[in-house]
């Protein structure tokens, strides 16, 4: 009530609690003041337009790469030219009408998508060969994308992890290469991923493998080249390992923009009780001593 308020107003006046009515930034009067004031306000003035113009460049970097990061992740799950959450052919899978145009000799690698259809549908039947919670097609016609892939990446019911790191990318990409089988048939190298007695994958259930044998070292002379879809993992682990990088230095051109801030309101503070003296020395540096502390507290 009423009553309440004005006991309250008149302790604060009796008390000295709060600003009163001072002016949140009084004047400065006296001239030396006043110039040593934007001598000093200056130099800060410029240094911090330095760190805002820095800011923004390490801002328009990080938003740059977070693009950069979406495609490769994007590519490497489709492939190139991937059109509604789907690999489309070509690029991203060799063909959808039969296993053998899709999954045969030499095909995989386009997308982890397509490697995956291959992997979990054979020509033969509709047995489970991958998860219990996906029905495979037999794939001896054209497969329906639409409807099998997303069936296929539903089926994982294990919870994804919070945040994709670099170091799950090589991990992943490391247990990858664990498991690929290399063959010898009549001296060339064959190397397949999943069921197989020889170096052949046919499609059918005891042959139900894919292989990257174009990707590696087949004869001597012969120059390997990377499976696209790990290629642009290994792209998108060193891309979240430069955007942690960016990140780190955008926070610590923050923390000296805003230090540089509080340097400038001691500054003022010192201006308007009159102490701040041409002797720069002995009146500023003790506030830049203790930002400097504050930078290097939070650098290292």
């Amino acid at each position: 009530n009423v009553a309440r308020l004005w006991a309250a107003g008149r302790r604060c006046v009796t008390e000295k609690i709060g600003q009163g009515d001072k002016p949140a930034n009084p004047p400065i009067n006296k001239p030396a003041q006043k110039k040593q004031a934007n001598r000093e306000l200056r130099k800060l003035i410029d240094a911090t337009r330095q760190l805002v113009t820095q800011y923004q460049t390490v801002k328009t970097d990080l938003k740059t790469k977070k693009a950069q990061l979406d495609s490769y992740l994007t590519e490497a799950l489709l492939g190139e030219g991937n059109t509604d959450g789907l690999p489309t052919t070509p690029k991203g899978i060799a063909a959808v009408t039969s296993w053998a145009n899709a999954c045969g000799a030499n095909f995989p690698g386009k997308s982890i998508a397509a490697d995956f259809l291959c992997a979990c549908n054979n020509n033969a039947d509709t047995d489970k060969q991958c998860s219990p919670n996906y029905d495979p097609q037999q794939w001896n016609s054209n497969i329906d994308l639409n409807t099998k892939w997303p069936l296929l990446k539903s089926s994982r019911k294990e919870p994804l992890p919070a945040a994709l790191t670099a170091a799950a990318i090589h991990q992943a990409l490391a247990t990858f290469d664990a498991q690929l089988q290399h063959k010898n048939n009549a001296g060339t190298k064959h190397t397949i991923l999943g069921l197989s007695d020889d170096h052949q994958c046919t499609g059918a259930a005891a042959k139900l493998c894919e292989d990257y044998t174009a990707y590696f070292d087949k004869t001597t002379g012969h120059t390997a080249t990377k499976i696209p879809w790990k290629e642009k993992l290994e792209k998108a682990a060193a891309t979240i390992t430069e955007l942690e990088a960016k990140a780190l230095e955008g926070k610590n051109l923050a923390r000296q923009i805003q230090a540089n801030f509080h340097i400038c309101q001691g500054i003022y503070a010192a201006v308007a009780q009159g102490t701040l003296v041409d002797d720069v020395i002995t009146a500023i540096s003790p506030l830049k001593t203790k930002h400097y502390r504050y930078f290097r507290s939070h650098l290292q």
